[in-house]
């Protein structure tokens, strides 16, 4: 029975210590991403979202945005979302295009799975580069020219 609670026990720590190290590495990359930004970066607007579907493999914690923005810089494409109010408050950035497979953590790398481009609207979609993770797909209306031109250059 001893044997048993030790195995439990340290089977807790090793998973407490893989969750807090993940933690930190997701945490060192916004910290990058926030350094790229600074120094050379483009934006679109905030784009609209008229329909998000947020999947999860394990838990759906019912995301739901309103608005998108992608940034790009240092030949990277990043995402935020945000809801209508605070308009300043946005989740992400989050890694959709990177220009180095392996330079971010695990929680923070996604990759492209659609774009599509019909008229001034937009259908994206991306989902996690590992096992764990959300998978989002964006219905974007009233974009703009400019963006349309930036997203699908940079983009595609």
């Amino acid at each position: 029975m001893e044997i048993e609670k030790l195995i439990g026990f340290f089977l807790g720590i090793v998973l407490v210590a893989f969750v807090l190290y993940n933690l930190f590495l997701f945490f060192k990359d916004r910290q990058l991403i926030n350094s790229y930004l600074l120094l050379d970066s483009n934006e679109t607007q905030d784009l609209k979202i008229f329909a998000i579907i947020a999947k999860s493999k394990i838990v759906t914690f019912g995301q739901s945005y309103q608005y998108a923005k992608f940034q790009f810089a240092n030949n990277e494409v990043y995402v935020s979302l945000r809801n209508n109010h605070p308009k300043r408050l946005y989740f992400g950035p989050l890694v959709i295009k990177a220009s180095e497979s392996n330079s971010y953590s695990y929680f923070s790398m996604y990759e492209l799975s659609e774009f599509k481009i019909i008229g001034d609207e937009i259908k994206i979609g991306f989902k996690p580069k590992n096992l764990i993770g959300t998978t989002y797909f964006l219905h974007l209306v009233n974009v703009n020219e400019e963006d349309r031109i930036i997203l699908s250059s940079n983009l595609c």
